[in-house]
């Protein structure tokens, strides 16, 4: 018979950028008539890649659930492809879907040789890149029917195509891509302090704080108290905050408060997550309920009412299908995911442009969670790295040695304003002894002279202050190249010695284009430890002379090897560091 969706239309969008080598591509489906097709499944992106070249091509997309990093910088290359889309249910009734699959068109029918299931085992037969939405989007397309009136529009893949296997220079155009098509995630404010919520300690530590330079406040503040005489207090404590004077310049910190969207109070089985293989409540909330979109609206006016800066949102929406059929928003498992992911999306870019009178922005606030949706939602940052383990590692070198490993890693995938790791400054003990002082000052080379820049509570001693004061002094300094990606000159092990490199080919006439870190965590002594550091990301050429500055004040020329390398002596006392600025 005739095709029943006569102004059906499906558009394949495409997106390139000047200087860029990403390609954003998505799918656009139109109904504008009265009939109400659904659309039941959809591939954006389907390439057959020869093994041999398929780390050239990085692919991500901008949904939630992340459909993958599947390329030899992130995750080592095996995710999402080992895992299944079933959430949190291990029991879901839809197929698990990889973003490469085995190729039939290339491999032939699965089974027909033995050698195919070593292939199989050893992850070389998927060069089939085929990405879709892990099940449904099942929604229905209708000109007089909401949310869509008529258009549908897809999640976006971002690919890039590498001419190179050098992991470096592959992340470094991964970075590109990133503070190019979200350039919120390059606003960088200074080092953040947390507190508690009471108005004692706000104020109090915004005092501290801001005499030491700090310039954010996370609080504790409860978001979901709307009585009026605690709206009042919170509106006054962050006003204070507004107005302290910032050590190096400025008045104003920036202030913050954390919220979980998953587990907001009063949820109850009515509007929370329903598992689709057992009919039975998780526990957290169904983003596509009105329940929900209320708690969203309270916040947001939260927000307007006490004029906050920032919001630390945990739990936004992550994957997890409903099986619910009730729900106000979506109709069934099907639609599930794709529905809570743009409910959760237009709330946060709701955020970006709200008004805030009584922030110091005016309007909008900076968000961050600990979720991948700086495409969609605008977000600045997310966690640079961890897992739930590492916070019970007892040995605080050892603990420290993790969050390096953590810092190096992740700066392959983002640059260092777009991640966050918190220094625990509780296990400096008595912030007395020797051990406790190089802690802390080592502690702070790396979510300072690195990445990360928060810390839990302020020094307790006038030893312990005076590094903080050093290490902020020299983040309002040297900010601008603090905040350049970095070079991974060498690993982090825990029993060697290690090696970073801040590198902006593009900074201004006079200013720093490199800051290097080389730490120390053993205990033995570098006497003479020969450093190379590829200063070719830095766009200096192979035999320029340059002068390097050490953090003691000395300077000297250098001369650029033909290797494009800086070769450099340096002197490393134990559980120590030393860094040069070029």
């Amino acid at each position: 018979g005739p095709w029943p969706y006569p102004s059906m239309r499906v558009v394949v969008h495409y997106e390139m950028y000047d200087g860029l080598n990403a390609l954003v591509k998505w799918v656009e489906v139109d109904n504008t008539d009265g009939t109400e097709p659904q659309l039941n499944a959809v591939t954006i992106e389907r390439v057959h890649v020869p093994w041999l070249l398929r780390n050239r091509l990085h692919v991500e997309t901008d949904f939630m659930p992340a459909i993958g990093i599947r390329n030899s910088f992130e995750d080592a290359g095996w995710y999402p492809a080992s895992g299944s889309w079933d959430a949190n249910f291990v029991s879901l009734v839809s197929p698990p879907v990889n973003m490469w699959v085995y190729d039939q068109q290339l491999m032939g029918a699965w089974g027909n040789d033995d050698s195919l299931h070593y292939w199989y085992d050893m992850g070389m037969n998927e060069t089939l890149l085929q990405v879709q939405f892990p099940f449904g989007p099942g929604v229905t397309i209708s000109g007089a029917q909401s949310p869509y009136f008529g258009r549908f529009e897809t999640f976006r893949t971002y690919s890039i195509l590498h001419d190179s296997d050098d992991l470096e220079r592959q992340s470094l155009a991964r970075r590109k891509m990133l503070r190019t098509l979200a350039p919120q995630t390059t606003e960088a404010p200074g080092p953040a302090i947390f507190c508690g919520g009471d108005s004692a300690s706000i104020r109090d530590t915004a005092d501290k704080a801001s005499a030491l330079g700090f310039e954010m406040l996370h609080t504790q503040v409860d978001p979901f108290d709307f009585s009026p005489a605690h709206i009042a207090q919170v509106k006054a404590d962050v006003a204070y905050a507004h107005q302290v004077p910032i050590l190096g310049g400025g008045t104003g910190m920036m202030v913050s408060f954390y919220v979980l969207l998953q587990n907001p109070p009063g949820l109850s089985d009515s509007s929370a997550v329903i598992n689709p293989a057992t009919g039975q409540p998780e526990g957290i909330a169904c983003f596509a309920t009105d329940f929900h979109r209320e708690f969203r609206a309270n916040i947001t006016a939260f927000i307007q009412a006490t004029g906050f800066d920032y919001v630390d949102s945990d739990g936004p929406y992550e994957q997890a299908p409903c099986g619910s059929t009730t729900h106000e928003h979506h109709r069934n498992v099907n639609d599930s995911q794709v529905t809570q992911w743009s409910e959760n999306v237009a709330w946060f870019q709701s955020l970006i442009d709200a008004p805030n009178p009584y922030s110091l922005r005016g309007q909008g606030i900076m968000d961050t969670c600990p979720d991948p949706y700086e495409f969609t939602g605008g977000i600045t940052s997310e966690p640079i790295g961890y897992t739930d383990a590492w916070g019970q590692v007892a040995d605080r070198w050892e603990w420290l040695a993790y969050m390096r490993v953590y810092i190096h890693d992740g700066t392959y995938w983002k640059p260092p304003s777009n991640g966050y790791i918190n220094l625990e400054m509780e296990r400096a003990g008595a912030q007395q002894s020797a051990d406790d002082l190089a802690f802390i000052d080592f502690g702070l080379a790396q979510v300072i002279g690195l990445a990360g820049r928060t810390i839990d509570s302020l020094p307790s001693t006038p030893a312990a202050v005076a590094l903080f004061q050093k290490w902020i002094g020299w983040w309002q300094k040297y900010r601008p190249i603090l905040n350049a990606d970095i070079i991974h000159v060498r690993r982090p092990t825990g029993r060697s010695w290690e090696a970073y490199m801040h590198a902006d080919p593009r900074a201004p006439a006079g200013a720093p284009r490199i800051f290097a870190l080389i730490m120390n965590p053993t205990d033995q002594k570098y006497a003479a430890l020969a450093v190379s550091l590829p200063v070719y990301y830095a766009g200096i050429n192979a035999g320029d002379t340059v002068q390097a500055t050490w953090m003691d004040g000395s300077s000297g020329p250098v001369t650029v090897s033909p290797f494009f390398n800086m070769d450099l002596t340096v002197t490393l006392m134990p559980k120590a560091y030393a860094w040069v600025v070029v």
